[in-house]
């Protein structure tokens, strides 16, 4: 379920009743952001209407990069209309917001599934889906991506005389939190946002097997090696 963009006022009031209702009655929360098609618009919209002492800053930022305006808890917390404090406290203690499971790999080794709780899963499908997804614009990627799959992998390689096929052993534990926010620092944000998006998108430093992030954050890391070599 999926919501559509609505103003600052009638957004929050939707959101704060939303995140109630799940307190109260232990329903969960949309499993996505509640954004369709981010503008920039909509990033400077929030931004007006809830760090107004910041909106030259953050004006200069969105339409630059195209992307939200954020150096602090606060300016996530403001686009889902939550409390920064919730931020701080998943922040605090990560490791209480995964649920950890082990599933069995082809050779019968376990795979440690670590995947987020609903308040934190709904801030990383947010981070997907207007950081992320909108960064990443590759003709070469396939794995992960929306209107991709195995079959156009295939159908990109289609009379190719050579083909390498490699897995990358613990590839999601590989990619540590400093790889992550260097990232964040590449595509526009500052130390602190490029910090504060690597530790929500992070457990035990490094990017966790489960996260609805890792993927998209993987893309990004291989982003050299999925681009085509030189004839």
């Amino acid at each position: 379920m999926r919501f559509g963009w609505h103003s600052p006022k009638s957004h929050s009031a939707l959101t704060n009743h939303t995140f109630k209702q799940s307190n109260e009655i232990g329903s969960t929360m949309p499993p996505r952001s509640y954004f369709n098609n981010p503008r920039t618009s909509d990033y400077l919209a929030f931004a007006e209407a809830y760090f107004p002492d910041e909106l030259d800053e953050a004006r200069a930022f969105i339409e630059t990069t195209g992307l939200p305006f954020i150096e602090s808890a606060k300016h996530i917390a403001s686009y889902l209309s939550i409390s920064p404090s919730l931020i701080r406290q998943i922040l605090h203690k990560k490791e209480y917001h995964y649920r950890q499971f082990e599933l069995k790999k082809s050779d019968g080794t376990p795979r440690v599934i670590s995947t987020p709780k609903t308040y934190l899963k709904v801030i990383q499908w947010w981070i997907c889906d207007n950081i992320l997804n909108r960064s990443l614009q590759q003709e070469a990627i396939h794995g992960f991506t929306r209107g991709r799959s195995y079959i156009t992998n295939a159908q990109s390689h289609a009379g190719c005389q050579h083909m390498l096929n490699m897995d990358i052993e613990k590839f999601f534990p590989s990619i540590s939190v400093k790889m992550i926010s260097g990232w964040f620092r590449e595509i526009g944000y500052g130390p602190n946002g490029a910090k504060l998006l690597a530790e929500l998108c992070s457990l035990d430093g490094s990017a966790p097997t489960g996260a609805p992030t890792s993927p998209a954050i993987g893309n990004h890391v291989l982003l050299d090696c999925n681009c085509s070599p030189p004839l």
